[in-house]
């Protein structure tokens, strides 16, 4: 299926779990009133160097019509408009790194995590079908841009054929239950690499890349973004669809044992 995406892109996109388009849409609507509240939890609550949660930041619209950029590139990786369980209508949830410091801790990050924790994961669910992460402010380097362990979505895939986990579980591999003694396997032999980019730029992620917020080591800059899911009818690994031959289990670039 053509779109903005070039064929490079899908075998990356397959490969890492993620891809990035560039200026993928106008972030001007959306990144004022987010970067405003953020000002103001930050005058709250001075001493608070993690997330934020932005209810300011969400925005309700027609992404096929405000930005077909973004949509064009999801539909070419889900196989389709018709994939599509609902219209993308947005983003709901948005947050927010406040201005860091040249010293960070561990505790900064953020923990490694999948997205969706609103339906149990499996190989087939399309509840979350694919993950678009929306840059509301510049994320250069050292900003604590969302941080991905690249090819890690083919060994959840694999940990996933034997049977669904929870949802809470999936969604926070090291914070919850026994699963937390999972993440040092499925990170020993993935690569990492951090969202760096513009204001405007999107990354698309595979359902189950594990992915983390850095932490912020830039004084007087801080970090927005914003998520959505994209919910499809149904994941069939290995299909023709790109993010379903993502989930094929075979050639996992990280291993669990």
């Amino acid at each position: 299926m053509r779109g903005p995406l070039s064929m490079a892109d899908v075998e990356a996109f397959q490969r890492d779990g993620v891809v990035v388009l560039r200026r993928a849409f106008d972030p001007a609507p959306y990144a004022g009133a987010a970067v405003d509240e953020l000002n103001w939890n930050m005058e709250q609550e001075p001493g608070k160097r993690r997330y934020h949660l932005i209810r300011a930041g969400s925005a309700r619209f027609d992404v096929k019509r405000e930005c077909p950029r973004v949509h064009a590139a999801v539909a070419q990786l889900v196989g389709g408009d018709a994939r599509l369980a609902a219209p993308l209508r947005g983003f709901r949830a948005c947050v927010a790194r406040t201005a860091g410091g040249e010293e960070t801790k561990e505790e900064d990050h953020r923990d490694w995590h999948v997205d969706g924790w609103h339906e149990p994961h499996s190989r087939r669910s399309g509840a979350v079908g694919l993950v678009v992460f929306w840059l509301l402010t510049d994320a250069p380097p050292g900003a604590g841009g969302t941080e991905f362990a690249l090819g890690s979505h083919r060994a959840v895939a694999r940990l996933l054929e034997q049977g669904d986990l929870p949802a809470r579980a999936l969604h926070g591999f090291d914070a919850v239950g026994d699963e937390r003694e999972l993440v040092p396997a499925l990170l020993r032999r993935a690569e990492t690499r951090s969202l760096v980019g513009a204001a405007g730029d999107v990354a698309l992620a595979s359902p189950l890349l594990l992915h983390r917020g850095g932490a912020n080591a830039l004084p007087g800059h801080a970090r927005v973004l914003a998520i959505s899911c994209c919910p499809v009818d149904e994941l069939r690994p290995g299909g023709r669809a790109p993010v379903e031959a993502s989930l094929a289990p075979r050639r996992a670039r990280c291993a669990v044992s």
